[in-house]
């Protein structure tokens, strides 16, 4: 999983495993909405909890991408940023993660500004494909969101699910047990008003 999350920002995260009880929920203020024409930055975008914990949260931005990446990877990056015909400073991601014992689960965010809708997804898929162990996409509805369902099989080869919703601007991508997955793509930006 920290290989996917290495693909995925370009950087391999530092995360050790933590033993330690999870976090207790804590109220966070709501962060404003912005103006029209303006975008809210990712992170206050990115999920303050997953299963009912804190995850943590890790942000990259524009060059920073290319930093403690190997050669393969950067031209992957290029590649990716050529297809939708964007600078590397337009772009930013992070990601939530939350590592216990009891739950694994992370969101992925990849926001590139000036992205046309519906571009993101088609372009990062064959840079995602490329690094997982015979991965087969289908498309499914999970939390009221249209989604490419990604299935490789995991270090024990066990089938392991990744989930890409492309909003607007932004991809994300979700990982970890079902219900977990469900409200997270629920309550990402975009979601379905009543």
């Amino acid at each position: 999983a920290f290989v996917l999350l290495a693909l995925l920002l370009g950087t391999t995260p530092t995360v050790a495993q933590d033993d330690s009880p999870p976090a207790k929920a804590s109220p966070l203020p709501s962060p404003s909405e912005p103006s029209a024409g303006e975008r809210r930055d990712l992170y206050l975008d990115m999920p303050y909890y997953l299963g009912g914990m804190e995850p943590q949260i890790v942000m990259v931005r524009g060059r920073e991408h290319f930093e403690g990446a190997d050669a393969e990877r950067q031209a992957g990056l290029v590649a990716f940023l050529e297809t939708v015909e964007a600078d590397v400073e337009d772009l930013v991601s992070g990601y939530a993660l939350v590592s216990h014992d009891e739950l694994f689960s992370f969101v992925v965010g990849i926001r590139l500004r000036g992205a046309q809708p519906g571009t993101l997804a088609p372009a990062y898929l064959p840079l995602l494909l490329g690094e997982l162990d015979e991965p087969t996409v289908t498309e499914d509805t999970v939390g009221d969101r249209d989604v490419l369902v990604v299935t490789s099989r995991g270090t024990g080869g066990e089938p392991v699910a990744l989930f890409l919703y492309d909003e607007g601007d932004t991809l994300w991508l979700v990982q970890g047990p079902d219900d977990v997955v469900e409200v997270t793509l629920a309550n990402l930006p975009g979601s379905t008003e009543p």
